[in-house]
């Protein structure tokens, strides 16, 4: 009986001695889990989550009206982030290139109209000069007939005069 007894101690041992074991085991393999988890939660960071946040930065840089600076570091890199950061860095260079022949394009177009502007201007002067040049004539074309009107009133009653003073004479 006393072996019985030791036995089911040592049985009992054991099973504690494995139960133990399987509890250490479990805990070092959780430990080991969250350690490759938070590394690669940190590779996933490194690697795809801080160059996208970079390339978004550069974007809104460019939305911003910053078409000069080129797109970051991550356009060297060979992988789908890479390609979309010289995907930007096109876009970027041909939004610069519009840009600039659109400002050529509004600076030829600017001056043409001043040009127009001007020549309108001068046109409008030389309108305003010849009407007023016109009213002036017209002034004195009246002035004439109206002058005209009264020498031959005086015409008349100085003829009639001149009449009565040869017939009185």
């Amino acid at each position: 009986r006393v072996l019985q007894d030791l036995k089911r101690e040592d049985q009992a041992r054991a099973e504690a001695s494995s139960a133990d074991r399987r509890a250490r085991l479990a805990t070092r393999l959780a430990l080991l889990l969250a350690g490759l988890a938070a590394l690669l939660a940190f590779a996933l960071w490194w690697l795809v989550l801080r160059p996208v946040a970079r390339l978004r930065a550069d974007v809104a840089r460019m939305a911003a009206g910053d078409l000069a600076t080129p797109v970051g570091a991550t356009a060297t890199r060979r992988d789908e982030v890479g390609a979309l950061a010289r995907d930007v860095d096109r876009m970027r260079d041909e939004l610069r290139r519009s840009t600039a022949g659109l400002e050529a394009e509004v600076a030829r177009k600017t001056a043409d109209l001043g040009q127009t502007l001007s020549e309108r201007t001068a046109a409008l002067a030389e309108l305003r000069a010849t009407k007023d040049r016109l009213v002036q004539a017209a002034k004195m074309a009246s002035l004439g007939t109206l002058a005209g009107g009264l020498a031959h009133e005086f015409n008349n009653l100085l003829g009639g005069i001149v009449g009565c003073v040869q017939s009185a004479r």
